[in-house]
């Protein structure tokens, strides 16, 4: 049985050999390493620990010391930088006889990465300059194989394009996905481009040949997902899209020439990948981060179907593995499938998180009310409703007259989410009702009478009661429903009084408390017969002022302008065109604005929220 081999190296000799690549197969990781890993690299490895420059002193001046040190004056020369495992590729599935003999990157990546990043970037910084050209050139032929056309560093990642990027120096960085390829370019512009030509030059040496690792060769018996998986423990653990990628081509890898496996990857993996991660995706409270996308995407649709949502992260590869075991029935083509799958649910993906970009096109005229309802699920941003909404989209898509159909459920779901959130109610409860909802409802011939029985078998009905005392005695001031609700209500006064077009809410977009929170003495003056009968009033006002029934809406300038005048004063200056104004000035006008009438108009805003967001859809 064949051993592995053990050598000592510098990173010059293993860039040096030529004809050669090192691929990061699928089962890595891409590059992750950061700032923090770069500074240290430069700070503490090379000019502390192996030129000897005091780290006490400010970085700037740290950086120009490199320039006058000579190779007899190193403190470390033979600096050890860790072990890199690396196996060499199956032969029989190289893209063509001629091609670069390839050694998989088992352990090691970051750091082979990095060094041939840095070594490229000062190679070209380098090469400009008179006083070191043609030394510098005598590098090219160790840092590139085919006259720079080729990078000795290969990968199929997200990342690709930014690597040729700095291999070719054509500065064509990947606009779909930020990487940290092209993250180390800018951290190098930053720090290291316009230090003096001869501690570049310095610099560039040390990379070169005063780095050593142990370069472990394993033997062609030796399993490399496993051997990875063990090393993979002790560093920064992969995540679940990346576990699922490896899962999915490893059967392809196994029957596949690379060429064939490689454009699978980027017309089927890749490019799903990158049009998720360019999405912004908002979720109540923070956006979810450019590395998290891919992985809510994929939750999402692994979730389809399900008695609940699947975990995160690496659940979501677990889950996946569960339901497509290996098989020796055609896996590959079947894995290719999947693939396929995963493309194709990106459509509707789009238009239920983004409604408003991708907005349904249909011959039915209710399109537009379709495109309408999308849009005020999507403001509410409870993204566990995803996996009930893709498939309802996913049946408009084949069958044309759902349209309709689907109108009065998303109205439905929609009052349903209005209610619960009025309430205040949590929100965990939807991971288990809403992936397996659709297959629920698909085979009633009445589906807005089975949502509504399903949502009371689950004890999740918002009756018109519970909505009402809720909404009349709770402080609303702050809820996450605050401004949708008052308009709404707004609208619904203008319909009650014909009072023409809905006034610009872009405008009108401040709560304003009628009775303010912190009155002063004319306030106490106005209310002094209640103060009389109840020395403990202003408890009472309190519990009160934050209430639906004593908010407005207006203009913030406005706002600020009326701030603590006394009830008619303020009327004065409420917008006239407003439902809420002129159901103030219709209704109230002649009423003493204290606790009870507070109270009184709370019970009917409530009512007509009710109203607005009722059982019995059209």
């Amino acid at each position: 049985m064949p051993e592995r081999i053990y050598k000592e190296k510098s990173f010059g000799e293993i860039f040096s050999i030529q004809n050669i690549q090192y691929e990061i197969p699928f089962f890595q990781r891409g590059y992750v390493w950061g700032k923090d890993k770069w500074d240290e690299l430069f700070y503490e490895v090379i000019l502390e620990n192996i030129y000897g420059i005091n780290p006490n002193l400010h970085k700037r001046e740290r950086i120009l010391e490199i320039a006058d040190i000579d190779e007899k004056d190193l403190k470390n020369p033979n600096y050890y930088f860790g072990t890199i495992y690396l196996k060499q590729k199956n032969s029989k599935n190289t893209q063509s006889p001629g091609s670069s003999t390839k050694y998989l990157i088992i352990d090691g990546q970051q750091r082979l990465m990095t060094i041939y990043l840095f070594s490229v970037k000062l190679f070209y910084d380098l090469r400009s300059q008179d006083e070191c050209r043609n030394e510098i050139l005598e590098y090219q032929d160790k840092l590139f194989n085919e006259n720079r056309e080729e990078a000795k560093i290969y990968t199929l990642k997200s990342d690709e394009k930014d690597l040729l990027a700095i291999i070719t120096q054509n500065n064509n960085f990947n606009p779909n996905v930020t990487s940290n390829i092209s993250g180390f370019s800018r951290w190098y512009d930053r720090t290291v481009r316009n230090i003096k030509f001869r501690s570049k030059y310095n610099l560039f040496l040390t990379l070169f040949k005063f780095l050593k690792v142990t370069q472990v060769t394993l033997s062609k018996d030796d399993d490399e997902m496993l051997i990875f998986e063990n090393l993979n423990d002790k560093g920064t653990p992969l995540r679940g899209d990346e576990l699922l990628c490896n899962y999915i081509f490893q059967p392809l890898i196994k029957t596949k020439p690379d060429k064939e496996i490689e454009e699978i990857h980027r017309n089927l993996w890749l490019t799903t990948y990158e049009k998720i991660q360019q999405m912004k995706i908002q979720t109540r409270g923070r956006q979810i981060s450019t590395g998290e996308g891919y992985l809510f995407f994929l939750r999402t649709w692994f979730s389809i179907g399900k008695n609940k949502m699947v975990g995160r992260d690496k659940d979501i590869y677990y889950s996946f593995k569960r339901d497509n075991p290996y098989t020796k029935d055609d896996i590959a083509n079947k894995m290719i499938k999947k693939l396929e799958e995963i493309k194709e649910h990106v459509v509707f993906f789009q238009k239920a998180i983004f409604p408003r970009e991708y907005k349904i096109k249909n011959e039915n005229p209710n399109s537009d009310k379709l495109n309408d309802i999308l849009e005020k699920i999507d403001n509410l941003k409870i993204y566990t409703g995803l996996t009930f909404l893709i498939p309802l989209l996913q049946k408009l898509e084949k069958e044309s007259n759902f349209l309709d159909e689907l109108i009065r459920i998303l109205k439905i779901i929609y009052v349903f989410l209005i209610r619960r959130n009025v309430l205040n109610k949590p929100t965990y409860r939807y991971n288990i009702i809403f992936p397996n909802f659709w297959d629920r409802i698909k085979d009633s011939s009445d589906k807005i009478e089975k949502i509504k029985q399903i949502l009371k078998e689950e004890k999740l009905f918002v009756s018109d009661e519970e909505l009402q005392d809720s909404l009349s005695s709770s402080r609303f001031y702050e809820h996450p429903l605050e401004k949708l609700l008052l308009r709404e209500i707004d609208k619904y006064f203008c319909k009650k009084s014909l009072c023409g077009e809905y006034p610009d809410y872009s405008s009108i977009n401040t709560t304003e408390h009628i009775l303010p929170q912190n009155f002063e003495v004319k306030w106490k003056d106005y209310l002094a017969e209640e103060y009389t009968q109840n020395p403990q009033y202003t408890e009472i006002i309190n519990n009160r002022i934050h209430t639906i029934g004593n908010l407005m809406l207006m203009g913030g300038l406005r706002n600020t302008s009326r701030q603590n005048n006394v009830f008619l004063k303020k009327l004065e200056g409420y917008e006239k065109n407003t439902g809420l104004s002129k159901d103030l000035l219709d209704n109230y006008y002649s009423k003493k604005w204290n606790v009870e009438t507070i109270e009184e108009r709370s019970k009917k805003l409530a009512i007509i929220v009710a109203e607005i967001f009722s059982w019995d859809v059209e």
